[in-house]
């Protein structure tokens, strides 16, 4: 999935979304938090309809816009870029990344809104958030053709077994704080 994981109580919590979103800067606020790192960018599921859904660790990395460096309280000018005419800092964990596979517990389609809230999607927006934030589907019909029912059978798995919910807030970096809050009360409550 093109999405950033993080481990909180045991379990992964996912944030998927367009580019520029905040996928990685929600996983590097909950990281600052004391939450672990899964994966920023790609996240591996393991999907099987007889079996909870499992997220594989990736690299103890996140790449993070120098405005998204600064709201966490570190100097973008100190975090190299991950090239040199671009401006995403490619910030390396050196603590607080998980070696472990862990059960999905949660799945977050960020989005822009007037206040912070979570709220829950329809049966077809499930479906088309996953399907757009699938890596194979991103590449086309070279990839998805052989497979199509097959891959369309894993994301309706996933929408039933862990159903997203859209976390819908202004484009604020100051709000940051609060959204982490919301998601670590609104994540505690929904159990793996």
């Amino acid at each position: 999935m093109h999405a950033s994981a993080v481990a909180m109580q045991g379990a992964a919590v996912i944030f998927m979304g367009d580019k520029r979103w905040g996928k990685s800067t929600m996983a590097a606020a909950l990281h600052a938090n004391g939450h672990s790192l899964i994966a920023d960018d790609v996240v591996a599921l393991e999907i099987s309809p007889s079996q909870p859904i499992k997220v594989r660790p990736a690299f103890p990395q996140i790449k993070l816009w120098p405005d998204a460096v600064a709201s966490l309280g570190q100097d973008p000018d100190q975090i190299p870029r991950l090239a040199a005419p671009f401006e995403k800092r490619d910030h390396r964990l050196s603590a607080g990344f998980t070696m472990d596979i862990l059960p999905l517990q949660q799945i977050y389609v960020l989005g822009q809104g007037e206040q912070i809230e979570i709220t829950p999607l329809s049966a077809q927006e499930m479906l088309q958030h996953l399907f757009r934030n699938s890596y194979i589907t991103r590449f086309g019909e070279t990839l998805l053709q052989p497979n199509s029912a097959a891959h369309f059978q894993q994301l309706t798995t996933l929408a039933q077994q862990v159903p997203p919910q859209r976390l819908l807030r202004p484009a604020n970096l100051d709000l940051l704080p609060t959204v982490v809050t919301l998601v670590e009360t609104h994540a505690s409550g929904h159990p793996s």
